[in-house]
C-alpha cells in the first residue's frame, strides 16, 4: 500500500506533468467520444421514430 501511494505521489509531483496531462487528456477523450456516441444515438432513434409515425399516418 505504501508503494501505491508513493507511485502517486511521484506520479503527481512531476515537474513536467507530462503522463497526468496524457490521463486527463485520455480521460477527456473518452467522455467525449461517449457524449458523441449518446447525441448521435438519441438522434437517429429520434428520427426513425418520427419517420414512422409519418409513414403511419400517410397510410
Amino acid at each position: 500500500m505504501k508503494k501505491i501511494v508513493c507511485c502517486l505521489a511521484a506520479v503527481l509531483c512531476d515537474e513536467r506533468g507530462d503522463l497526468v496531462q496524457n490521463i486527463v487528456l485520455l480521460f477527456g477523450g473518452i467522455l467525449a467520444m461517449v457524449g458523441i456516441a449518446v447525441i448521435l444515438y438519441n438522434t437517429i432513434t429520434a428520427k426513425i421514430a418520427n419517420d414512422s409515425a409519418g409513414m403511419s399516418k400517410l397510410n
